[in-house]
């Protein structure tokens, strides 16, 4: 999307859809107009074939839809056919629902199989229990029956003002399901930036109209004309449409794409523009990312509310603003930058898809990027200019809200400015100066080589990042810790988030080969952050070993000395009692055998002792040992702590205290982990995890996006 170069160049029928199994491409129609000649197999998807464009096993989407235009409002089936593709048991399905954001989507009716299911709508993610478990590589079939009533005037993508219906993210569309996470991706929903995340899928549309219209859309035309037809898309991460009974079109050919231009009639000149920027953009871009997929490119005027909304890009289909397009202007103005920029997100986006709330950069960097090395290579004479302006309102920016990495999410910026000054501009200047380290020369292959590589899959940063240092001969990574904070690249394991630290020193791979890890935070659930800080940080308590869970009702997590426990009645972080635990499950034996770690000894007499003599009686073990006794007491309120000790025994090599939270131990003989003499806490953590005391699902390391406090990136 294109939403701020506009601030300054530096820049009565209800409607029902289904969304079939499509094997054909994305085609275009004008309806209202003389219907466009059909290709008879629909397979014109230039020289890497049909069979390769869209992923295996992707979903099947049948919309079967009535539109009434002149009421803008829509009664829609929708029929997903689902393979879990997981390597998990599913037991719901989610959908991202973006028209309940403006209240504009009432849910009807919804079953699996054919079994009517009771959904769980919260916000824009909408939770559909399964009948039964779904194990890998099962089939299920969702069927959605819900009604929209379009927003007027509404915006860019969505709504209706002056005779022309956006219809941009208006069905429900399923949510990405995230390994890491082991869950499905559920955001919320933002104005800023592109807040949306989608795999390719294969889609059949047929649209009964109230009356004719002329329409731009994803995909390509199956049959009919006039008030109904149907549309056929494949391997396609979304499917927009805009309706008029204004519009005018003009149709170019560039290479084997028709493109057609969709515009009101007091804005011929801006029409024209449309045409001019995408027929040129068009046959570059082909030569320096690989050849456009589709038959047809269609570029529509919509109404846009808000002077920042100003492109948006979708399958097959640019939507730019009215106010822009009555601004015109010839090549090099900011109408013709805008189409071109949206243009290349068929490839970043379209063809390569990626986490558009997280790593927005992946597709709005090469967007920016690429759109100002056209007018390099085609209009030099206008690029100097051009590109000073980008560079000077990054720095204006910088010195207004701060400078940011790249890799970071739309939900961590207030000020829509500040975001595009990051993402797009300092983005493509890293691009620039990726570029340069590369060589013009290596650069675009490269391009081309991520296009092909990721064509209709999820790219990450990473990925992006490390095909760029395997294809050039220069040490990337200095330019690659300048821009990203990604801890392969940044030279740290941790590193601060909003509201917490991210750790990636657990994560199972060697130090910096992977990005994952466990974050811990504060939020208004408990803030485990700031006490994991107030109990000694990684000095006394290690790294994190494991994400939230609940022990016993409370908000927990494991670290790699104990396991950590917010007690909201104490307004403090305690730590649980392991090696009780660990007891009560018939443990001690393999507590003995594997940690020298001795039986706890008869502690039943404190039965009606006062707290204070039950506490003294406890902490006279601790006289056994000076050594240990100093360690036990060098924490604030230790038996808060560590809790109670519950024996001291030798061990062997080593003289070891137990407490209910805790091993402390004095080594008579140097170990490879400690010198003689020296004292150690055990990894009660480690040893809870061994023995099975944490859930397996909070043992997924995490991304670190994923890590972030709630309250701050909009997740559950």
């Amino acid at each position: 999307m294109e939403n701020l170069h506009r601030l300054r160049w530096c820049v009565g029928a209800p409607f029902r859809l289904v969304v079939l199994l499509a094997l054909l491409l994305p085609y275009s129609l004008s309806v209202g107009t003389p219907a466009p000649q059909l290709l008879g197999d629909f397979t014109r998807l230039r020289s890497a074939g049909a069979a390769e464009l869209a992923a295996p096993a992707v979903p099947r989407y049948q919309i079967v839809a009535d539109l009434d235009f002149d009421a803008a409002t829509l009664a829609a089936s929708q029929t997903v056919t689902y393979i879990n593709t997981t390597s998990v048991t599913l037991s719901s399905i989610v959908f991202n629902v973006t028209p309940n954001y403006y209240r504009s989507f009432a849910l009807e009716r919804v079953t699996v199989g054919g079994q009517p299911v009771a959904p769980a709508l919260d916000g824009v993610v909408l939770e559909i229990p399964l009948p039964a478990p779904l194990p890998p590589q099962a089939q299920a079939t969702i069927a959605i029956d819900y009604r929209l009533r379009v927003p007027s005037p509404g915006n860019l993508r969505f709504g209706k003002a002056s005779g022309i219906l956006a219809l941009g993210n208006w069905y429900p569309v399923l949510a990405v399901y995230q390994h890491a996470q082991a869950d499905w991706n559920r955001h919320r929903y933002v104005d800023t930036g592109d807040a949306f995340f989608t795999e390719a899928a294969d889609y059949e549309v047929t649209l009964n109209l109230s009356r004719p219209l002329t329409i731009a859309h994803s995909g390509e035309v199956v049959s009919g004309a006039d008030r109904r037809l149907v549309l056929r898309a494949r391997g396609v991460r979304d499917f927009a449409l805009a309706l008029s009974d204004r519009y005018r079109t003009r149709s170019v050919q560039v290479d084997e794409t028709t493109i057609t231009v969709f515009y009101l009639p007091e804005h011929s000149a801006g029409g024209a523009q449309y045409l001019q920027s995408a027929e040129e953009s068009l046959r570059w871009l082909n030569r320096q990312l690989g050849p456009y997929p589709y038959p047809s490119l269609h570029i529509a005027e919509t109404i846009s509310n808000d002077a920042n909304w100003v492109g948006q890009e979708y399958p097959n289909l640019v939507f730019i603003s009215s106010q822009t397009t009555a601004a015109g202007g010839g090549i090099g103005s900011y109408l013709s930058y805008l189409v071109i920029h949206e243009i290349v997100h068929q490839w970043f986006y379209g063809l390569v898809g990626g986490d558009q709330l997280y790593e927005p950069w992946l597709d709005e960097a090469p967007a920016t990027y690429l759109a100002y090395q056209f007018f390099r290579a085609n209009y030099p004479g206008l690029y100097d200019g051009m590109w000073r302006s980008l560079t000077g309102g990054y720095r204006s920016a910088v010195n207004s809200w701060g400078d940011r990495t790249l890799d970071t999410s739309i939900y961590d910026y207030g000020v829509e400015s500040h975001y595009f000054a990051i993402i797009y501009r300092k983005g493509a200047m890293f691009l620039d100066e990726l570029r340069e380290a590369m060589g013009a020369d290596i650069f675009y292959p490269f391009l081309r080589e991520f296009v092909e590589t990721y064509r209709a899959r999820v790219a990450t940063g990473y990925d992006f990042l490390d095909l760029a240092q395997t294809r050039s001969s220069a040490d990337l990574r200095p330019l690659f810790g300048k821009y990203f904070s990604y801890p392969r690249y940044a030279g740290t394991l941790d590193y601060d988030i909003p509201n917490g630290h991210f750790f990636t020193q657990t994560n199972g791979q060697p130090p910096g080969a992977s990005s994952k890890g466990f974050g811990i935070v504060d939020d208004a659930n408990a803030p485990l952050w700031s006490e994991f800080r107030r109990l000694g940080g990684v000095a006394a308590l290690g790294y994190p070993v494991s994400r939230r869970f609940a022990w016993d009702g409370f908000v927990s997590q494991a670290v790699q000395k104990g396991i950590l426990q917010w007690q909201p009645s104490q307004r403090s972080v305690l730590l649980v009692n392991i090696f009780d635990e660990l007891s009560r499950r018939g443990l001690d034996g393999w507590l003995a055998s594997f940690r020298q770690v001795p039986q706890s000894f008869d502690w039943r007499s404190d039965a009606g002792k006062p707290w204070a003599d039950v506490v003294a009686s406890h902490l006279a073990v601790l006289d056994s040992n000076p050594g240990i006794k100093a360690q036990f007491n060098s924490v604030p309120n230790p038996v808060n702590v560590y809790g109670l000790p519950m024996a001291y025994a030798d061990m062997g090599n080593n003289y070891t205290l137990r407490a209910q939270r805790v091993v402390i131990q004095q080594w008579k003989q140097e170990t490879p982990w400690a010198q003689a003499g020296q004292v150690t806490v055990a990894n009660g953590g480690d040893i809870g995890k061994e023995a099975g005391l944490i859930p397996a699902e909070a043992l997924v390391v995490m991304d670190p996006r994923e890590a972030i406090a709630p309250a701050t990136q909009g997740r559950r």
